[in-house]
């Protein structure tokens, strides 16, 4: 997992890489899997850019690497009703081993 976007109680949703380098995203609110993204560069640096309006089954997504929109991680979906509090960075399971490097990380909300 690259982040997690929580509300005080659960998890929202979660953008993570695939094996094959794909970006995907998990709506935790209703545990639906997206798309999968085409497969990302390794050994390049990215920006990726996460955008999440929670408002019910009107909610919305959008994720963009490298400043173009990402149409499969892209779309409206049930986020549930309550606020993203929290944003966790990586991966809080065990036995597993990458190496994601951050330069900036910024949060804002709107």
């Amino acid at each position: 997992m690259i982040a997690r976007l929580l509300n005080a109680s659960q998890g929202i949703l979660n953008l993570s890489l695939t094996p094959t380098s794909a970006l995907a995203l998990r709506n935790e609110t209703t545990n639906v899997d997206w798309a999968q993204a085409p497969a990302l560069t390794k050994n390049v640096w990215h920006t990726l850019d996460v955008k999440l309006s929670v408002a019910g089954t009107s909610g919305k997504v959008s994720v963009s690497v490298d400043g173009t929109e990402v149409s499969q991680l892209t779309g409206t979906g049930n986020f549930g009703t309550a606020s993203v509090s929290k944003v966790q960075i990586g991966d809080t399971a065990g036995q597993k081993s990458y190496t994601i490097s951050w330069d900036d990380v910024s949060v804002t909300q709107q």
